[in-house]
């Protein structure tokens, strides 16, 4: 491996940079059983809000397909199955939209 130097650390930063310019942002915040129980829908308010104030279009949540209750509550709330994840056969993983 060459040595490092103040060019090839120029260089790399620069192409650090270009890649997570490409890159989505996103924040992940469960939503599991134990998660709603803890206050994560308190987050998923504020964070809604601060969305509609920066204008952000929409919304996404996923959640382990198993989880009838939290499923029933992002339906609830508006939101739609998008897509359904499976390994082996079996849905495992639900993403939900919401758009405002």
């Amino acid at each position: 491996m060459a040595e490092m130097n103040r060019e090839r650390l120029e260089v790399r930063r620069v192409k650090a940079k270009r890649a997570l310019s490409y890159q989505k942002r996103q924040i992940l915040l469960c939503a599991g059983t134990g998660c709603i129980a803890g206050g994560a829908l308190k987050l998923y308010d504020y964070f809604k809000e601060e969305c509609a104030r920066r204008g952000v279009a929409r919304l996404r949540l996923d959640t382990g397909a198993e989880e009838a209750v939290v499923r029933d509550i992002y339906l609830a709330a508006g939101f739609e199955v998008v897509k359904t994840i499976a390994q082996n056969g079996r849905p495992v993983m639900l993403l939900y939209e919401l758009n405002f």
